[in-house]
C-alpha cells in the first residue's frame, strides 16, 4: 500500500512538472483560455474568462504504460464533477519517452464571480491515490 502511494505521488509530481512544459493541444484537442494548474494555480482569476484544467498521469513508455492506461483523473468544482476529455501524448524529457495521459476540462465562459473550489482526484486501478484542492476567487 505504501509503495503504491509513493509511486502515485512520484507520478503526480512528475506530471505536474511536465504538464507545465507540454502543449495541452498536442492531440488537436482545443483548449480555451489559460491553463489553471491545481498545483500552482492562481488565488485570483478574472470572472467570465475562459480557462482550462488538464491534469493526469505520466509513465515511462518502456515500463509503465499499463499504469497510465489504468489511471483516471476527476475534477470537481464546488463539489460537482466536471466533464472532461482524455488527452494522450508522448513526451521526451532528458532522453526518456513518456506516455502522458491527462483529462482536459475546458471552461469556455469561465466561472462566475465568487470563490470556487477546484478539487482533483487521481485514481490508479480504481483506487483513489491522491487529491489536490485549489481555491480561487473569481472577480
Amino acid at each position: 500500500m505504501l509503495r503504491s502511494k509513493l509511486f502515485a505521488t512520484a507520478v503526480i509530481s512528475v506530471a505536474a512538472l511536465l504538464a507545465s512544459a507540454t502543449s495541452a493541444g498536442a492531440n488537436s484537442i482545443p483548449t480555451t483560455g489559460s491553463r489553471i494548474s491545481l498545483f500552482h494555480g492562481p488565488a485570483q482569476y478574472p470572472a467570465a474568462t475562459p480557462f482550462y484544467v488538464e491534469q493526469g498521469f505520466i509513465c515511462p513508455l518502456a515500463e509503465g504504460v499499463d499504469s497510465c492506461m489504468n489511471s483516471d483523473f476527476v475534477l470537481t468544482v464546488d463539489g460537482q464533477q466536471q466533464q472532461s476529455v482524455t488527452d494522450i501524448d508522448t513526451v521526451v524529457r532528458d532522453g526518456t519517452t513518456y506516455l502522458q495521459r491527462d483529462e482536459l476540462t475546458n471552461f469556455p465562459i469561465g466561472l462566475n464571480v465568487g470563490t470556487h473550489t477546484l478539487t482533483g482526484y487521481w485514481y490508479q486501478d480504481g483506487v483513489l491515490m491522491s487529491t489536490q484542492t485549489l481555491v480561487v476567487t473569481f472577480s
